[in-house]
């Protein structure tokens, strides 16, 4: 048997609620059921705080990836030019070279037409990376360089950017102080020498004078 006053009861809260539902216009409806389902103003921080923490991550990436592949030379070329007299007592070959080739490791064949210090072959290698602060050297049959030379850890010879090492159109005054310094040695014999002979000449007549008295 049901429950007449308990099924009355259920009877009139339905009607309730389907006469508010009537009386409460649509678009109002339709507002409150799309805000369920919009995110709350601190989800939308999390979400904004998110993303911009992944936009800085693809940021730092990206970055790492350029400086990887990006030349070595841009990043580590810097240094100053030695003076005439430390690029010269610090270079373990200084001469004066036509260059005959160079191969794709960026190595240089040197025909050597002078040396001042150093090895005196007549052909020397010399390790150049263009990547790595490297001399810009060209071979067109007629560039001739003045090139200070140095060991490295595989005992090769190596120059690059920021040693005296220049085309020898523009060597002009580190040739003439090299010629002066390697020249300096037979010139101050010489003077030895010959300042030896002319005291022998004075004692020997100071003797003759001494004697005819």
């Amino acid at each position: 048997m049901w429950d007449s006053a308990a099924f009355s009861s259920i009877f009139l809260a339905s009607a309730f609620s389907c006469s508010q539902a009537l009386s409460t216009p649509a678009h109002t409806q339709v507002t409150q059921t799309v805000g369920r389902f919009l995110p709350t103003e601190s989800y939308r921080k999390k979400i904004i705080i998110m993303f911009n923490i992944r936009r800085l991550t693809y940021t730092l990436v990206f970055l790492a990836i350029l400086l990887t592949l990006t030349p070595s030379r841009a990043l580590a070329c810097s240094g100053v030019t030695p003076s005439f007299w430390d690029g010269f007592t610090s270079a373990t070959a200084v001469f004066t070279g036509k260059i005959i080739s160079i191969d794709m490791n960026g190595k240089v064949t040197f025909q050597v037409l002078k040396s001042w210090k150093g090895s005196n072959d007549n052909y020397l290698v010399v390790a150049n990376d263009p990547l790595t602060c490297g001399v810009s050297f060209t071979k067109t049959g007629t560039d001739t360089f003045l090139v200070y030379a140095y060991d490295d850890d595989d005992g090769e010879l190596y120059t690059h950017e920021f040693t005296r090492t220049t085309s020898l159109s523009k060597a002009g005054a580190d040739i003439m102080k090299l010629n002066i310094i390697t020249n300096l040695v037979p010139i101050v014999l010489v003077s030895i020498a010959i300042g030896l002979i002319i005291r022998g000449i004075i004692r020997y007549f100071l003797q003759r004078r001494r004697t005819a008295q």
